[in-house]
């Protein structure tokens, strides 16, 4: 078992920095970056048994690591439309004092948001959840180019956007969410 732990360690170390380029590349936040590698290196725990090869390790992590990050992107179509109050600020690090419990709390609670509305696209169409990105796009596009690219007209946008905040509003975890924090998502927080 000790052995099995250290040859593990050793492919990680071995191979992390592939992970750590995919996600510089796609510019990722710390926290990406870790839910990048947490699922390459679960994937590998469940195809463990189906590599044959080892040399071609390297190149599955590379593929692996890539088509996360596109999930990860794709998921949060641009999520952070309804974290208003995500902060961006440096990463914590060790030797930086830890934070208080109000900090904690408010990047727990950022946190149950982003995977709730993560979660709540996830059940909107596609339609749906390509105006929301558009709506969010950064830097912003005009009505005019959201229509273009949707094929809809610029006067059913603004109608549309308040059935698709609606629609999330309604899913499971949202809703969940409601329940847990005692509010409601409001169509001022998804704009």
């Amino acid at each position: 078992m000790r052995s099995d732990e250290h040859a593990w360690n050793a492919l990680i170390e071995r191979h992390q920095h592939i992970i750590d380029a995919v996600c510089r590349r796609y510019r990722f936040r710390a926290e990406d970056a870790a839910d990048v590698s947490q699922t390459v290196w679960m994937k590998a725990i469940d195809n463990l048994d189906r590599i044959r090869d080892l040399r071609a390790m390297p190149g599955w992590i590379k593929t692996t690591a890539t088509r996360a990050a596109w999930t990860l992107l794709r998921s949060r179509d641009r999520l952070t439309l309804l974290d208003v109050s995500e902060d961006n600020s440096a990463d914590w690090s060790p030797l930086a004092p830890a934070p208080c419990s109000s900090e904690v709390d408010a990047r727990m609670l950022n946190a149950a948001r982003r995977a709730a509305v993560r979660d709540g696209l996830a059940e909107l169409t596609e339609s749906h959840r390509a105006l929301l990105s558009l709506l969010v796009a950064d830097p912003p596009i005009t009505y005019q180019q959201i229509s273009d690219q949707l094929g809809l007209p610029m006067g059913s946008i603004g109608p549309t956007r308040a059935r698709c905040v609606r629609k999330l509003a309604a899913t499971p975890s949202i809703r969940a969410l409601e329940l847990g924090r005692g509010d409601h998502v409001s169509a001022a927080d998804a704009a």
